[in-house]
């Protein structure tokens, strides 16, 4: 046998042997998984991929972490019930020998709405953790109306200012707005405020972008504006910086000496769902 065909046979091999061991994206998968369940003892969790040729992960409020050669790239979201920020991994799956490296993030990549979410888990959200179990829930998850009996007091002196930011689509998960409906039953309902004493910016305000994202779903909807139910629209504005400012200026000039403010903030991020600095 020739030098040459002795060369042909070498490569033919090595070929199939690369072939043979290559790790495929469901054998990755399988290793995340079994990660998440065996090493991080983890028993509910969200798994996103993503398949793009991808040299660097941009993750929300730290520096890009870069991709090691021929891996499988996977975001696991340790605690898909809890508002962020919060336990999660950036892991990578070597395609070659199926090593596993995991980065640990308290937040969510960018541009996590491209990547593709395992469906294999049944761990939709349908409320804070914390949220009482007596609660109710509409079939995309948002927190339904009249949870509390209507209270006969009133709170004359009494403003609120209920702010949550969004940051984008992606992350404008509806445990916030359900976080918000919530606090403004409680305090329409059962402590009496007056509905024209509470401010309410949320996200992208009254625009009709497909804003919210559904845990339940995993589909995006526009951001209902009423908050209770009753009909009138709950939210006013974005919160972007100018419309925070614009809200303490109407409190400044509506409250007394006699007066008191409840603040809320849900979420507090960099940028609003419209894509204003804050």
């Amino acid at each position: 046998m020739t030098k040459k065909k002795l060369l042909t046979l070498l490569f033919a091999f090595i070929s199939y042997m690369s072939a043979m061991a290559a790790v495929s994206l469901e054998q990755a998968k399988t290793k995340v998984k079994d990660y998440a369940k065996n090493t991080l003892m983890l028993d509910e969790y969200e798994l996103y991929v993503n398949t793009s040729n991808i040299s660097k992960v941009n993750v929300l409020f730290r520096d890009p972490i870069s991709v090691p050669s021929a891996s499988w790239v996977f975001f696991l979201d340790e605690q898909p019930k809890a508002n962020w920020d919060h336990n999660a991994s950036i892991i990578f799956i070597s395609k070659s020998s199926g090593n596993v490296t995991r980065t640990k993030v308290s937040f969510y990549p960018e541009d996590l709405r491209n990547w593709t979410k395992d469906q294999a888990q049944n761990n939709s959200y349908e409320g804070n953790a914390a949220t009482p179990a007596h609660l109710s829930f509409d079939s995309n998850g948002l927190l339904l109306p009249n949870q509390f009996a209507k209270t006969t007091k009133s709170c004359n002196n009494a403003y609120a200012l209920i702010i949550s930011g969004g940051a984008s689509s992606t992350s404008n998960y509806s445990r916030y707005w359900n976080d918000c409906s919530l606090f403004y039953q409680i305090l329409v309902d059962v402590y009496g405020y007056d509905r024209n004493k509470i401010y309410v910016l949320m996200a992208d305000g009254t625009n009709s972008s497909a804003d919210l994202r559904l845990s339940a779903t995993g589909g995006y909807i526009s951001s209902p504006l009423d908050l209770n139910g009753d009909g009138t629209n709950d939210i006013q504005r974005s919160a972007t910086r100018d419309n925070i400012s614009w809200a303490f200026d109407q409190l400044a000039s509506r409250m007394t000496t006699c007066s008191f403010l409840l603040l809320i903030m849900v979420l507090q991020t960099e940028t609003c769902v419209c894509g204003e600095s804050r």
